[in-house]
């Protein structure tokens, strides 16, 4: 800790003065207001600190300075456009691609800055507080946890590279020496900014997907409401359809009925007719089968002759027309139903 004193004490000094007689005793306030400042601008570092290779500070917006101020002088000189002196030391410095942002922040710096700044603010305000004085407790201070490994350091440094908290001299001697830091507050505001980024973007996707949900909640309802109402189409068009075709089946049926009807009565009368004939025919058959074995030949003669001879005449007369009557039957292709166009046609029953 005295050598990080002495060094603080001699940044800002040129090497060529360091050998010159000390100056008479300042106050260690000034000592370390001194040590604090930019040897390029002679005010107090300002935020970003960076740090050359020669380990003296300069304020970002000092070293771009020198930086730009080199380049206009150097023009023409390409190989010097990327190095920097030191206006301490007077050390040339060189930079890579990234010009003076590829130099090291130096946080330890910055964090004893900040430090000192409060510390000053304090001695100004009488070293008390408004809450003391009013004898009003203050609201608690929100107090960062101990660093484990040096007891006495807070956890005012996230390194970037572990993604851990740790100390100033965990950074500065540690574990975390070659680590990419950055100081809590930074990263606070840092990380807060973009958690705000990210509840915004994902209040959008929020707002995107319940649109979605209520545009597809609306589309399921109409299509249930569309499926309910097809339905209903189809089935009130089907039973139009049974009704029709159960109408056409009744009368069809009923026209059966109605022309079997009259082709049985004519079978019934023809029938009749031809078992009229039978009969009467039977008749003469036996009775001529009879009396042809009759000894009685005068009764036998008067029989045949008067009777039975001018009957099986009279029947053989009406053969022909006997035979001719009429046929009464059923025809086959009559009744035969055609229902392949119907049936062609209702299979071809589909959606427009």
């Amino acid at each position: 800790m005295d050598r990080f004193i002495r060094d603080l004490q001699n940044h800002g000094v040129p090497e060529e003065k360091k050998a010159e007689e000390k100056p008479p005793e300042e106050s260690t306030e000034s000592k370390v207001d001194r040590a604090i400042s930019c040897p390029e601008c002679r005010e107090r570092l300002q935020r970003p600190v960076l740090m050359l290779p020669c380990a003296h500070n300069l304020c970002q917006k000092c070293a771009q300075n020198i930086f730009d101020n080199k380049a206009i002088v150097m023009r023409n000189a390409r190989a010097d456009r990327h190095k920097i002196r030191c206006p301490c030391c007077r050390k040339q410095a060189v930079l890579d691609m990234h010009g003076i942002h590829g130099l090291t922040r130096n946080l330890l710096i910055e964090q004893f800055i900040e430090t000192f700044q409060k510390h000053e603010k304090l001695k100004k305000a009488g070293k008390t507080i408004p809450q003391v004085r009013s004898r009003t407790r203050a609201p608690p201070k929100y107090t960062p946890p101990s660093c484990k490994i040096h007891k006495s350091q807070k956890l005012n440094i996230y390194c970037d590279d572990c993604s851990e908290l740790t100390c100033t001299l965990c950074k500065c001697f540690g574990a975390h020496l070659n680590c990419r830091v950055t100081v809590v507050k930074d990263s606070f505001q840092f990380d807060k900014e973009e958690l705000v980024k990210h509840l915004d973007i994902s209040k959008e996707i929020l707002k995107d997907l319940r649109e979605i949900v209520k545009s597809y909640e609306e589309a399921l309802k109409s299509s249930r409401n569309l499926q309910l109402s097809e339905n209903q189409i189809i089935l009130s068009a089907f039973h139009d359809l049974c009704e029709i075709l159960d109408k056409k089946k009744k009368s069809l049926l009923k026209r059966i009925d109605n022309e079997a009807k009259s082709k049985l009565a004519n079978l019934d009368n023809a029938l009749e007719k031809y078992g009229e004939i039978l009969s009467s025919q039977s008749e003469i058959l036996t009775e001529s089968s009879r009396i042809s074995g009759a000894k009685n030949w005068v009764g036998f003669i008067f029989r045949v002759k008067n009777d039975l001879i001018p009957k099986i005449d009279n029947f053989c007369d009406k053969r022909d027309q006997v035979m001719n009557l009429k046929k009464v039957q059923f025809e086959e292709d009559s009744w035969r139903l055609n229902v392949e166009p119907v049936l062609s046609m209702i299979n071809k029953i589909d959606f427009d």
